[in-house]
């Protein structure tokens, strides 16, 4: 059995109490903490119900919710700060709001009106 030397664990143990004892996070986003997640259930206006096969989307991400209409879920993947989210649906008026997504993940749920 192989052991490690006293230098490689004391390195380690600098490394852990100093991350913890400064603030720093450990990022697990691809490294990159400029962006953060958007997620939450589309619903319709009036009656709460969950719907499914809307796109949603904010710039050039674009996602579909499930297409269980006992769902509704959807999540993307945004830089921080503000983002133009859309929705739509055929039947429905296009939903269009601005939405400032923090650091880590952001929880925003969309409420579509029909078109009548």
């Amino acid at each position: 059995m192989k052991s490690i030397g006293f230098g490689v664990i004391s390195l380690l143990s600098i490394l852990l109490v100093g991350a913890c004892d400064t603030g720093v996070s450990f990022d697990l986003n691809g490294g990159d903490a400029s962006f953060g997640s958007l997620s939450g259930i589309v619903y319709e206006t009036g009656t709460h119900r969950p719907l499914g096969d809307v796109d949603v989307s904010a710039g050039l991400r674009k996602t579909t919710t499930q297409s269980s209409s006992l769902i509704g879920f959807y999540i993307l993947t945004l830089k921080l700060g503000d983002n133009l989210v859309t929705a739509e649906l055929q039947g429905y008026l296009r939903y269009s709001e601005v939405v400032d997504l923090g650091l880590g993940s952001t929880t925003h749920d969309i409420y579509l009106t029909p078109s009548e």
